[in-house]
């Protein structure tokens, strides 16, 4: 069984499955999901008639984005996989987001509060390609950072004033579905904490 799992973004998900099956719990409340991550592995594990000792790859989300969600699914992530062969394949939260992106090229933004945005540049295709890393903008400097990309935004968060995309599916569904375009398994597990000083 495969696992990916997102507890980045307000609304904590995880989608798991083998060939045959898959599976995506949402977390029925925002903020304090996190505490929906052990039911929500469950019921996952119920539906795809598996159960974590099965657990082969996890692929989770590890920032920008909520500073307590994202320590809390790397441990959760890390203690899952303690004492097993199980592939971790972290990535940002802002690659997930560009993996159900439209267009040559995309441009994934999560509101950092204080009229400052999380953003990162990727080229579309048979594999993503970072553009620009992830940073934190300003809302001013948005309009020249994004041109001649589609703007992606999670539904529901803060959308900036730009044209843009509001993606349909859970973060961990789309990291399941492209967990191929997500690279090598990592030996470590780091947060990806992004600040400004400006």
């Amino acid at each position: 069984m495969d696992l990916a799992l997102d507890t980045t973004t307000p609304r904590l998900s995880l989608t798991g499955g083998t060939a045959s099956r898959r599976a995506t719990f949402t977390a029925p409340e925002d903020r304090r999901s996190n505490r929906h991550l052990s039911a929500g592995l469950d019921e996952v594990c119920a539906r795809v008639r598996s159960s974590p000792a099965a657990l082969e790859g996890l692929y989770l989300t590890i920032g920008p984005g909520s500073f307590t969600g994202t320590r809390i699914g790397i441990a959760f992530a890390l203690g899952l996989a303690f004492g097993r062969p199980v592939r971790l394949h972290p990535v940002s939260t802002l690659f997930a987001m560009a993996l159900d992106g439209d267009g040559d090229e995309v441009f994934p933004l999560l509101p950092a509060g204080r009229d400052l945005w999380y953003a990162a540049r990727y080229r579309t295709g048979r594999r993503l390609v970072e553009i620009a890393s992830p940073a934190v903008l300003a809302t001013a400097a948005l309009e020249r950072a994004a041109r001649g990309a589609g703007v992606l935004v999670i539904a529901g968060l803060t959308p900036p004033p730009l044209p843009h995309q509001a993606l349909k599916r859970p973060l961990s569904e789309a990291l399941f579905l492209h967990r191929a375009r997500c690279g090598r398994a990592a030996t470590k597990v780091d947060p990806l904490y992004l600040r400004s000083f400006s």
